[in-house]
């Protein structure tokens, strides 16, 4: 069965993405476009994040991606996976939130603070 990956920015979203396609998985991953550890954060209302980030990017689009998410990650039936980090602020801000906001719903988290993997080059091979 397919997983959904839940990962607290686009960066690590990326990263985890090619990491499963490397791993020859087609499971799904689901980054959180919103960085919590800046800008208020109740009530948890999609419009006020988006309102608040309107002065650096478009509001409207903002709230869309906000709903896109939670919409997707709730709405999900499968095995849910949270990736985080604590040593960043906005990876345990999201971590936070997101626990607050699905309730009950069971997931699995991955908490990669500490964790060291090895560098690869282009090839493939590690360094």
């Amino acid at each position: 069965m397919k997983a959904l990956h839940i990962t607290p920015g686009d960066s690590a979203g990326g990263s985890l993405r090619r990491a499963i396609r490397d791993a020859g998985r087609d499971d799904e991953v689901l980054p959180f476009l919103d960085d919590l550890s800046c800008g208020p954060i109740e009530p948890d209302d999609p419009a006020v994040r988006a309102s608040w980030w309107a002065r650096f990017h478009d509001g409207m689009e903002v709230e869309k991606s906000l709903q896109t998410f939670w919409s997707r990650a709730t709405d999900f039936e499968g095995r849910v996976v949270l990736w985080f980090g604590r040593q960043s602020a906005q990876e345990l801000a999201f971590s936070l939130a997101w626990a607050d906001r699905i309730g009950e719903r069971p997931y699995e988290i991955v908490d990669v603070t500490g964790m060291r993997l090895p560098i690869r080059h282009r090839e493939g091979g590690p360094i």
